[in-house]
């Protein structure tokens, strides 16, 4: 079974000492590190988003990884991805006004807990899938040349996260739609995003 993996608060995976572990060092550590029937193949971006082959249970397999990062994880199957990213695609995105971009992404639950309620809901907006998967929409801005404003980014994919966290309760990691389909796309299978279509305020990814 192929696995696609979202660790949690990995904020530069293979950054060690004051330089970047190369990918493919980063990568043999791990496995060090794994049982012999969990191998981690790849990682896309500098995250913590692997794809993981193993014949293990999710439930088993986000334990494993979890040990040897360490950090807590979210473990999904290659179709659950794929039907999570259609379903984003049926969501009508917020209106957008001038200087201001709704970015696309998912949050993924890793531990149940009780709701805050506090919420930051002007800097993103969710739309629940499964009771441990919501949509969001996270609110960047951009430059006068319609770029994104790196300097004031509201706590980028980690406030997103803690945000799940307090809408929803328990332990949240987020990425945008981009990373999630960009690690779909690296992992090699078949069912693979083709194309997004925009059309008005609404954004539908089809599948094959």
């Amino acid at each position: 079974m192929r696995y696609l993996v979202f660790a949690f608060n990995i904020g530069n995976l293979g950054r060690h000492a004051g330089r970047r572990e190369p990918v493919a060092e980063c990568l043999r550590r791990l496995n060090q590190e794994l049982a012999p029937d969990v191998a981690v193949l790849a990682s896309f971006r500098h995250t913590g988003n692997f794809i993981v082959d193993s014949k293990l249970p999710s439930e088993d397999v986000a334990e494993e990884i979890a040990r040897a990062i360490p950090a807590k994880c979210a473990v999904l199957t290659i179709e659950d991805v794929v039907n999570l990213i259609a379903e984003v695609g049926r969501h009508r995105r917020p209106a957008s006004k001038q200087g201001i971009r709704w970015t696309p992404g998912l949050a993924f639950r890793i531990d149940e807990g009780e709701p805050s309620g506090l919420a930051n809901q002007s800097r993103v907006k969710f739309a629940r899938l499964t009771p441990t998967v919501t949509a969001a929409w996270k609110r960047d801005r951009l430059t006068s040349r319609g770029i994104l404003d790196r300097a004031n980014r509201d706590g980028g994919w980690g406030g997103v996260a803690r945000d799940a966290a307090e809408a929803f309760g328990g332990l949240w990691t987020a990425r945008s739609l981009s990373t999630v389909v960009g690690l779909l796309k690296k992992s090699g299978s078949e069912r693979q995003p083709r194309k997004v279509i925009v059309s008005g305020s609404r954004r539908r990814i089809v599948s094959l």
